[in-house]
């Protein structure tokens, strides 16, 4: 079962489209469609923005749905100068640019219970979903993740110093949490709506769409050459 987890509606809204739904499931305060995408077994929500609303949706899919693979898809904020909006990002690993123990003598971004900063996503899956970027093109890296939307010149230039990340987002990081507790084998695939700075809110309303159905194009190529 691969799991599918986007943030808003436009990250979702052609991934079920093109599912043959066979049974939409409400539980807690979101809702799973479960199906089928190319013969392959699926399960897709939104789960709305932030790290505590991704991490309930990417348990939900383990525990109750029993996913073995999760995707989560959509949009995200550029924060290396080389990367244009609508540009393709595939994170080789995630972290959480808001997690702060350094008081305690920890490394920013440290998750106490992990023992780390980045969590790896699975290099198979980063594999196929580099295969099948929009003209062969994707950029691999860290893509980072925070309880805000990133629209200041310093901050987004902070995290991209201390976590070598070459986009931020609110989801991706949480998910990678909760998978690598799991065991369960994950990718964050990322479509550039906006540059992260001064100007993001105005190009986030201005390409975010555009971004997000090309992520979700993205995805449904993907499924061809997932297991």
């Amino acid at each position: 079962m691969i799991g599918i987890i986007g943030a808003m509606d436009m990250e979702v809204a052609d991934i079920t489209a093109a599912m043959d739904i066979s049974e939409k499931v409400e539980s807690g305060n979101l809702t799973f469609y479960k199906g089928k995408i190319k013969g392959k077994d699926a399960v897709a929500a939104k789960c709305g923005p932030g790290k505590v609303n991704a991490a309930i949706c990417a348990q939900k899919m383990i525990s109750e749905f029993g996913a073995d693979k999760i995707i989560n898809t959509g949009v995200a904020g550029g924060l290396d100068k080389s990367l244009k909006v609508c540009d393709t990002v595939v994170a080789d690993k995630v972290c959480q640019h808001d997690m702060d123990t350094t008081f305690l003598g920890d490394p920013a971004g440290f998750i106490s219970g992990l023992g780390k900063v980045y969590m790896e996503c699975d290099p198979a899956l980063v594999d196929i979903l580099v295969k099948t970027a929009p003209e062969g093109r994707a950029f691999v890296g860290t893509v980072a993740t925070g309880d805000i939307f990133v629209s200041d010149n310093a901050l987004s230039g902070k995290i991209a110093k201390d976590f070598g990340a070459c986009a931020c987002e609110m989801e991706g990081g949480a998910i990678g949490q909760v998978c690598d507790i799991a065991g369960v084998p994950f990718a964050v695939l990322r479509t550039i709506s906006d540059n992260g700075d001064d100007g993001a809110g105005m190009s986030f309303e201005q390409f975010a769409r555009v971004a997000a159905a090309q992520a979700a194009a993205h995805i449904l190529r993907a499924f061809e050459f997932i297991d």
